[in-house]
């Protein structure tokens, strides 16, 4: 008995205050491993994250590498060597090849040029003959990023000049497509980037070749819409969205930082960083759950950001009224490394839908602007613009897999050094009885602003 009291006084009873019993250390042990765990998968959001980023890069670096490469042939030399095949996998760019022809707006019935290729016919001159351009898929690594190159040579008639004068023929655009192959865990699957920039035969008439738009070649740089506030001091970061949350008032400039309610806060990010994750896994998240926005019917189906319309018809770029951050949604870029000069064409391929998948009309107004360093907002020219589905008019009641790609033009424009590139949307009342969703920075949902550009090194 006495051997027994000294164990129990050096151990301390397992029923008794002074001492810890195996159903507490049990927990313990439990609540460390859950937090081990959560550290863990932290460090492999971050390292997931970066990853993307760095393959997005190289991914920008080679399909500007290979278009310098292009820019030094002759013209006769810029045509494919063999027409590329079709592919039935949606990301792969080829996907976008049918019959001969390539969808060069990713609209999958307007904009479909006929591929330039050896062997092909040109309007009014002999077949095409010479080219060297392998249209791919050509493997490449570098560093720790690998992935596919596929090339696209296409017809186009020159906006300047129209019929009978010019054939339909007057130019070829170059599209290059870097498609990142994901190794990293947790990264998901990467949709390609692609840079265009069209090319004029140096030897042919003035008359049927005129500059396309100026003369001036361009590339498109995509801006990807973010969920994140953009920073006052750059480079903002892009995290993925982790949950439903307070609708961002994006009224205010980047120094405001977040904020929600009627106080103006930072606009929403647009950054070059495509969506992290994966397009079949990752959640859709609420980007306006605020009591006022939840729909009194599903409240749980409202996903992305809500936009009310606004109080009076027509479009207003302030936002009014009650409320007047849910009117206007901004977003903002980081400030140009040097002057970015704009060619004049600018798309905006979105997903939005009706709340609940109720059948209405829906009209949005959408700006393009620059801000300069001292928060003075420009509006570019044609700004704002306005869009409203064709035949019915009505607005989609699902997100749909595919995107809504508007067209507009805002000219020759310069976003100088420092300055920020914007984009602002709202709804417009006279059209749109009821809000509309808006989804955003998901992979699934890759909504972007793509700027045709002479200066693609000057965007951030």
């Amino acid at each position: 008995m006495k051997l027994q009291r000294k164990i129990q006084r050096r151990l301390g009873s397992f029923t008794g205050q002074e001492g810890f019993g195996i159903v507490e250390v049990l927990v313990a042990a439990v609540v460390l491993i859950i937090g081990v765990l959560a550290t863990f998968s932290a460090f492999d959001a971050g390292n997931a994250g970066t990853a993307r980023a760095r393959e997005s890069q190289v991914a920008l670096d080679l399909a500007q590498q290979e278009m310098e490469e292009i820019r030094a042939l002759d013209y006769d030399q810029i045509a494919l060597t063999s027409l590329p095949a079709f592919s039935s996998d949606t990301s792969d760019p080829r996907n976008r090849v049918s019959s001969g022809t390539f969808d060069i707006d990713k609209n999958s019935a307007t904009t479909n040029p006929d591929l330039v290729v050896n062997g092909g016919t040109q309007v009014g001159h002999d077949p095409v003959s010479g080219g060297i351009i392998n249209p791919g898929p050509e493997a490449f690594t570098n560093g720790d990023v690998s992935g596919n190159i596929y090339r696209f040579v296409v017809w186009q008639q020159n906006n300047g000049c129209p019929s009978p004068t010019c054939t339909g023929q007057d130019l070829k655009r170059v599209i290059i497509a870097v498609k990142p192959t994901t190794t990293t865990p947790g990264a998901g699957a990467r949709p390609y980037i692609e840079a265009h920039s069209d090319f004029i035969d140096p030897d042919d008439s003035s008359v049927s070749d005129l500059a396309p738009d100026g003369g001036v070649p361009s590339t498109r740089v995509q801006f990807w819409l973010t969920d994140k506030s953009c920073a006052s001091t750059p480079p903002t970061s892009h995290p993925a969205p982790t949950g439903d949350h307070l609708l961002h008032n994006t009224l205010g400039i980047c120094a405001d930082g977040l904020q929600t309610g009627t106080i103006a806060g930072a606009p929403d990010a647009m950054l070059a960083s495509l969506p992290a994750g994966d397009p079949l896994t990752t959640p859709l998240y609420d980007y306006s759950n605020d009591a006022y926005l939840e729909p009194a019917v599903n409240p749980g189906n409202d996903k992305g950001v809500q936009i009310q319309p606004q109080d009076v018809n027509g479009c207003n770029f302030a936002g009014t009224g009650t409320n007047p951050q849910s009117k206007v949604h901004r977003w903002l870029g980081d400030p140009m490394l040097s002057n970015f000069s704009a060619t004049g064409n600018v798309s905006l391929s979105f997903f939005s839908k009706t709340i609940n998948g109720v059948t209405q009309a829906g009209k949005i107004c959408v700006w393009v602007f620059k801000r300069s360093a001292s928060n003075v907002d420009t509006q570019l020219t044609g700004s704002p613009f306005s869009y409203a589905p064709g035949g019915t008019g009505n607005w989609p009641t699902s997100f749909g897999g595919t995107a809504t790609r508007f067209n507009m033009n805002v000219g020759a424009q310069t976003v100088s050094t420092g300055q920020r590139l914007g984009l602002a949307i709202s709804v417009n009342k006279d059209v749109t009885p009821a809000s509309l969703e808006f989804m955003y920075d998901h992979p699934g949902y890759p909504t972007r602003l793509e700027v045709e550009t002479s200066t693609p090194a000057a965007a951030p």
